[in-house]
């Protein structure tokens, strides 16, 4: 079967669904941190979801595993989604996407240290998985590790430079460490990306609050 990316994006009680390539330009989307309306967690699918996936043994494949873990998850259904991709990951534990689709939902659970694991583990297989670095920010973020969530968008950023919202989080948490020189410069890069975009709006006028302090 044939793989590819498809990220469900999960926010309190709302789902955002982007197909390959991202529908939607995640520089448009809102932004990013709780207090500013960070995009929690983002889980990838390894194959389509056609309504025909029902495994024929208690086995299954993985990727229907994976999948099925996936629509659990849009149920707010975390335990049970954990353990599908518990399954997927016991016919082949190299595989990212379990790893990182795990690890949201282990983050919705508040289970943060554990959802970091399971991140780096996805990270150690496919270093170049930009949602698992995003995730691993995210979770690195909640646990006030802000160091470690500067190198995760470092990270990110020398795979996509031009990524908006990764800029603009970095802006965040350049400020929060102190660094406020570095965070204007972060500001002014989110900006660049798409300058009449929603994520370059919030990037200037976290410039401006910078300044004024």
């Amino acid at each position: 079967m044939r793989r590819h990316l498809y990220s469900l994006l999960l926010v309190s009680s709302v789902l955002f669904l982007s197909g390959c390539g991202a529908g939607k330009d995640k520089a448009e989307e809102e932004q990013t941190y709780k207090d500013r309306g960070q995009k929690d967690g983002k889980l990838e699918k390894t194959a389509e979801i056609t309504g025909e996936a029902k495994p024929e043994n208690p086995e299954g494949s993985m990727d229907t595993w994976n999948d099925k873990g996936i629509a659990l998850s849009k149920e707010k259904k975390y335990p049970e989604a954990i353990e599908c991709f518990d399954r997927a990951i016991a016919l082949n534990a190299n595989d990212p996407f379990a790893w990182n689709n795990k690890g949201v939902c282990l983050g919705k659970l508040l289970k943060y240290p554990e959802a970091i694991k399971c991140l780096e583990k996805a990270l150690s297989i496919n270093s170049d998985n930009l949602n698992a670095w995003y995730n691993l920010s995210f979770y690195n973020n909640k646990l006030g590790q802000y160091k470690e969530q500067l190198r995760c968008l470092d990270e990110s950023l020398k795979r996509k430079e031009k990524d908006a919202v990764v800029w603009y989080d970095k802006a965040i948490v350049l400020n929060k460490l102190g660094r406020k020189s570095e965070a204007l410069l972060a500001c002014d890069k989110a900006a660049e990306v798409k300058p009449d975009g929603t994520i370059a709006k919030k990037a200037l006028a976290l410039k401006a609050e910078i300044s004024a302090k």
